[in-house]
């Protein structure tokens, strides 16, 4: 039968992907009750500490007549007070004109780049962006598209100049040139030179016709005045098109906010089809976000983002000063992605990324590796980083302690060892 044929096609597919290493598997649920958690991007405990789950209540109990469901889309009948009043808090937050909420990153991204950028318009991205933005820009109607080398001015610089010199409507400032990053990088914890970025882009297209655009999922709530990210940490918000930024990382919930000119807003209201065509967010939601930004905007939040920093130094200074990080390093197995200028930062992002070999000599990978140690933390392979490398991933929690961090960093550099056949360092644990 057709139907059958269908689903033998699908695990035949599925069956190549487990063959290749490749196959995603969620982590059980009673498996990661069981792990301490340096993978969710929990990194502030909001959601861990159960504090957003009692001002999710508190703002539930000051709204007792309350409707669940939005009951249709924001551009039919789905607009409610409560969406209208929050996306003007959201906006005052952070310094915007306006505020669109949705119903998380992905879809705001998706919406943001597939609608914004007109015909004759380019879209200049860095080669790490989210795959979001990728995923919007397949649908894009700008005519130019390309990518520049990650958080590398001068290949950004050449980019500009090339596509300047080939387009005279980009020269005249008659088409808009696009930049998409991000704020803190998923898979590899660094942060985008935003001010070097900025300079550059006034330098470059005096026309004022370049539209710098910034995912903050990964700096909301983390860093700048009362978390409102890495942008309003450098009082840059005026230099920026839109932000996009999220409520799923550092605030503990879901959601995606645009922040952009109130004709923006209105455009992709018109416009996006995942907006158009959606149900408004629904009342739970909007309370969760509420409650999120009602702990980062107080002293609470302020803490909160304290100790983060703490710990994650805490995390840097123990392993770039254990007596074996040395012979680690020298190995190649191992590579510290953000080790070289940590100390001279004021901040730093709570995601940590190693680089290693797929797998190590005996065999298991680094992710692996922790797992079995009781450590819960992200792994990455091909196609999402190179082939032949593999990607570890952490993230630093404010309420972790300097035990569980001295611990797993134990673990990491005994793994190192034990892949290179070091047994001093390989029987560290």
């Amino acid at each position: 039968m057709a139907e059958d044929k269908l689903y033998s096609q699908l695990q035949t597919i599925l069956q190549a992907r487990e063959d290749s290493g490749r196959l995603l598997k969620p982590c059980p649920a009673s498996t990661l009750r069981n792990l301490v958690d340096f993978g969710t991007n929990d990194c502030l405990d909001l959601s861990s500490s159960r504090i957003l789950s009692k001002k999710f209540l508190t703002e539930l109990e000051s709204h007792p007549g309350f409707l669940m469901g939005s009951c249709g889309s924001r551009m039919a009948d789905g607009m409610t007070a409560y969406l209208e009043q929050l996306e003007r808090f959201l906006a005052d937050f952070h310094s915007s004109e306006a505020a669109l909420l949705c119903h998380s990153g992905y879809a705001a991204n998706v919406a943001l780049w597939a609608c914004l950028p007109q015909p004759g318009d380019a879209v200049l991205y860095d080669e790490a962006i989210h795959a979001s933005i990728h995923d919007g820009l397949h649908n894009t109607r700008a005519t130019h598209l390309c990518s520049f080398s990650h958080n590398n001015l001068e290949s950004l610089r050449f980019q500009i100049l090339e596509i300047l010199s080939r387009h005279p409507s980009l020269a005249s400032g008659e088409s808009s040139v696009f930049i998409a990053i991000e704020s803190f990088y998923s898979l590899l914890g660094d942060a985008a030179p935003v001010c070097d970025i900025v300079a550059m882009v006034k330098e470059l297209l005096p026309a004022g016709n370049g539209r710098l655009i910034i995912d903050e999922a990964h700096s909301n709530g983390v860093i700048g005045p009362s978390g409102a990210g890495l942008v309003a940490h450098h009082g840059l918000e005026s230099e920026f098109t839109v932000r996009l930024h999220t409520c799923g990382k550092a605030l503990g919930s879901t959601g995606g906010i645009i922040l952009c000119k109130q004709v923006v807003k209105d455009y992709l209201c018109n416009y996006a089809r995942n907006i158009v065509f959606t149900t408004a967010p629904s009342f739970p939601l909007l309370a969760m976000i509420k409650a999120g930004y009602n702990i980062i905007g107080s002293e609470e939040g302020n803490q909160r983002r304290h100790r983060l920093q703490l710990n994650i130094r805490h995390f840097y200074h123990t392993l770039t000063t254990h007596r074996h990080w040395p012979r680690c390093k020298a190995t190649n197995q191992l590579v510290f992605l953000t080790e070289h200028n940590w100390r001279s930062q004021s901040f730093l992002s709570p995601i940590v990324a190693f680089t290693s070999r797929d797998r190590g000599r005996h065999g298991q990978s680094l992710r692996d590796f922790l797992h079995e140690c009781g450590v819960s933390v992200i792994g990455a392979r091909y196609p999402l980083v190179p082939a032949g490398e593999a990607r570890t991933r952490l993230v630093i929690h404010a309420d972790h302690t300097q035990e569980q961090i001295d611990d797993v960093v134990r673990m990491i550099v005994a793994w190192s060892g034990i892949c290179t056949g070091d047994s001093e360092s390989g029987s560290r644990l």
